[in-house]
């Protein structure tokens, strides 16, 4: 029962952990979009394009990494130097939360499309730190595999 109950307590933490990230990750990513939007339409180009003077100071997130990308997921500006990404962009999926690795650190990562008048114009990426929260959650099983270990241990050589 001490087991259920520590796994539980495990789990609950995780699945707590990733909504809070997945919220703030959203917000930012989405306000991100809605900019970049309101910027295509009022240069009206409806496309990105490395030279946009809309996308200036964009990608200002401190410890977000983001990437602008065109429709064929070609990096147009970034944060950080996304060319040497564990995957290729292109292997990222759209509108999905993912977990991935970019210079040596743990992200949480949500593409979503940008739109045009004509439909989709390019593509936001963005990343939310996580190496804290896997780091802590790591420490937390070994302290609770000796609890249990220590709560298992005794109640074993007494019942003998």
């Amino acid at each position: 029962m001490m087991l259920t109950l520590l796994l539980s307590f495990y789990q609950a933490t995780q699945v707590v952990f990733y909504r809070q990230v997945d919220d703030t990750l959203k917000t930012h990513l989405v306000a991100l979009v809605t900019n970049i939007e309101n910027g295509a339409k009022q240069q009206g180009c409806h496309c990105l394009a490395a030279e946009s003077t809309f996308l200036e100071g964009i990608l200002q997130m401190h410890g977000m990494p983001t990437a602008i990308l065109d429709l064929d997921r070609q990096v147009i500006k970034a944060s950080v130097d996304w060319h040497q990404p564990e995957k290729p962009l292109s292997a990222y999926p759209l509108n999905h939360y993912f977990n991935d690795r970019l210079t040596g650190l743990s992200y949480r990562f949500l593409m979503l499309p940008v739109f045009g008048d004509g439909g989709p114009i390019g593509f936001i990426l963005m990343g939310h730190p996580i190496d804290a929260f896997l780091n802590s959650r790591a420490t937390m099983a070994k302290v609770m595999v000796v609890f249990f270990l220590g709560l298992i241990a005794p109640a074993l050589f007494l019942g003998r």
